[in-house]
């Protein structure tokens, strides 16, 4: 995270040059994960999100964690204190209550946002085998009035601005600042990019709130029941 707050820091105070970026700068990798989909269920179980490769997880209220891999049939559960377990879902013997109760919960959430929500984005770069099976999965979120926040296991960072539905997907592992404008138009530029031009002024004013994400304490906010765009 520490990074990532660095990349931030060097681009926000970067004075203006009076170049632009170049068409050729936003032909960088397309992060391999973001939040595409996601629910606001706080009030009662937690928060649901798809991932743009199709993997589907909840975090609940009681911080524990619960992923269906984007096969449809392996789940990874992650209790409270950090401890995995990996089943499918027909193995034998059943699941324990706690775990079953869980599942319906993700079940239904998977289907809820596969049916009414809109996907954002494409499907992520090319993933490997091994990052299809070990998705990264939410550790911690912030929401305020005007944006909501994801902060993924992978130190992917996400900031979904509410009002127009434009997203920031910071992700310090590729060295890349993605953006998400209201058309739903998808921009990805290398942070060195960005330290030698200005940037528009609708990603500056964007970027500007999104720089406190990385340095808060994110935390499991309790609000009523939300989502991202309904189809």
């Amino acid at each position: 995270m520490s990074k990532l707050r660095d990349q931030l820091d060097d681009i926000l105070s970067t004075r203006p040059s009076g170049s632009k970026l170049k068409e050729g700068d936003a032909n960088s990798p397309v992060p391999k994960f973001w939040v595409s989909k996601w629910i606001d269920y706080t009030e009662k179980y937690g928060v649901a999100y798809q991932l743009c490769g199709g993997s589907v997880g909840v975090f609940f209220n009681d911080w524990s964690h619960m992923t269906l891999l984007d096969d449809g049939k392996n789940v990874i559960y992650v209790d409270q204190w950090q401890y995995e377990f990996r089943r499918t879902l027909a193995k034998t013997p059943p699941w324990p209550p706690y775990m079953k109760d869980k599942l319906r919960l993700l079940e239904y959430f998977s289907a809820f946002m596969r049916q009414r929500l809109l996907r954002t984005g494409g499907s992520g770069g090319r993933r490997t085998v091994k990052e299809r099976a070990r998705p990264p999965h939410l550790v911690s979120w912030l929401r305020t009035h005007s944006t909501i926040a994801f902060h993924l296991s992978d130190n992917t960072v996400q900031v979904n601005f509410l009002q127009d539905h434009s997203k920031i997907i910071l992700c310090p592992l590729m060295d890349t600042i993605s953006y998400i404008d209201r058309n739903r138009e998808f921009s990805v530029y290398r942070t060195e990019s960005l330290l030698k031009a200005d940037l528009a002024m609708d990603l500056v004013s964007r970027l500007r709130p999104a720089e406190m994400r990385p340095s808060v304490n994110f935390s499991a906010s309790r609000g009523n029941a939300d989502c991202n765009d309904p189809t």
